[in-house]
């Protein structure tokens, strides 16, 4: 998990909020927490990992991270050796305000892309595995998120306004080597469409995001599609999903059963807002929704997701009874749900005061809490 702190979590504050990592095993103990920073600020937007467990975080900075700093924001890319060494970190910036706010790494650790905004334009970059720059692509169109299948390939994602109204879904298959556009497929919506999150599996390109509806009773709701990753041919899309009037998209994490989504929504009986995972068969099937949230109270001013992991386990063994064993044990995948964000309140692990980042570990298959920190 990823996040920015004010104190000192992991080691003593460089000044203003430093941004900090920490990982954990399954079971929910701390393997290692690392905090990294400037004399300003530092936020941390996205992180990711290559199957050898190196760590890659993007965020930007208003200091000087590893270089001179530019001004106002500089964006800035570190890896992390799986044992939490810094491998390298790279810091990006101009005169203007620019960030790292999306990362993905090639399943073997060979490539990592990232999408950036350089002095207000949006673009992605390849690197090497040892932080060497390969290409630069600027682009207002598809230049959201990026993510990337269990087979390396590259896709990028966001909502574009249009000029006539409303807003048009953009979906880009490139190169993962050369920056070089496969495909480009445009979808127009007469509503709006803000807030993209990109998840992709084999074959499966899933975009979420909140859907904008501009007529009474206005409101925010939830948005999901699902493309062909060999075509970009829109295989299913639904909108206005949720109870709530104001719901918003904070990540999401894609398996080969399905699409899981993190984010906030307002209780309207409390007004509070409360983080929320939901997941969804591939067949755009609702399977469960779960609701984070602690007490009501005056202190309690919600609590909010923002990220979110899956880890498919192969040939898990299913529960046996100890008196009672079967002789006969089944095997299957067995997924596990990683959600974190922010919170106001007790989720169960105690609060430490003001805003905590917390880590909740649930079941896939039903959403059942196993762990929070």
């Amino acid at each position: 998990m990823a996040g920015s702190t004010r104190g000192a979590l992991y080691d003593s504050n460089e000044g203003d909020e430093d941004a900090f990592l920490a990982k954990y095993d399954a079971a929910g103990n701390l393997v290692w927490g690392r905090q990294l920073g400037s004399s300003d600020q530092e936020l941390v937007y996205q992180i990711a990992t290559d199957r050898y467990d190196n760590v890659y975080v993007v965020g930007r900075t208003a200091g000087s991270l590893k270089g001179s700093y530019q001004g106002r924001y500089d964006g800035f890319i570190r890896k992390y050796t799986p044992s939490g060494a810094v491998a390298w970190t790279r810091q990006i910036g101009t005169t203007g305000s620019d960030e790292v706010d999306g990362v993905a790494a090639e399943p073997n650790g060979n490539l990592v892309w990232v999408s950036q905004t350089i002095n207000g334009k949006g673009a992605v970059s390849g690197y090497t595995r040892d932080g060497t720059r390969l290409w630069t692509r600027f682009s207002d169109l598809c230049s959201g998120p990026v993510a990337t299948n269990e087979y390396g390939a590259l896709y990028t994602a966001g909502f574009i306004l249009s000029a006539g109204g409303g807003s048009d879904r953009c979906i880009r298959k490139l190169d993962p080597g050369t920056d070089g556009v496969i495909w480009t497929r445009r979808y127009h919506s007469a509503d709006r469409y803000f807030g993209a999150s990109l998840a992709v599996s084999y074959n499966d390109v899933y975009l979420a995001g909140t859907h904008q509806i501009n007529a009474y009773p206005y409101a925010q709701k939830l948005s999901i599609a699902r493309y062909d990753g060999a075509t970009g041919a829109e295989r299913w899309r639904y909108d206005s999903l949720g109870s709530s009037d104001s719901t918003f998209v904070g990540g999401a994490s894609a398996t080969p059963e399905g699409l899981y989504i993190t984010g906030y929504q307002r209780d309207p009986s409390t007004m509070i807002f409360g983080a929320f995972v939901t997941r969804f068969s591939k067949d755009a099937f609702w399977s469960w929704s779960k609701t984070i949230a602690g007490d009501p109270s005056p202190s309690n001013y919600g609590t909010f997701g923002f990220g979110i992991a899956t880890r498919v386990v192969r040939g898990g063994v299913n529960g046996q009874s100890p008196l009672l064993p079967d002789p006969f044990p089944s095997t299957f995948d067995v997924t596990q749900v990683y959600t974190t964000g922010y919170t106001y309140a007790d989720l169960g692990a105690g609060h430490e005061g003001n805003k905590d980042a917390f880590l909740r570990r649930l079941t896939g298959d039903t959403g059942a809490t196993v762990w929070t920190k």
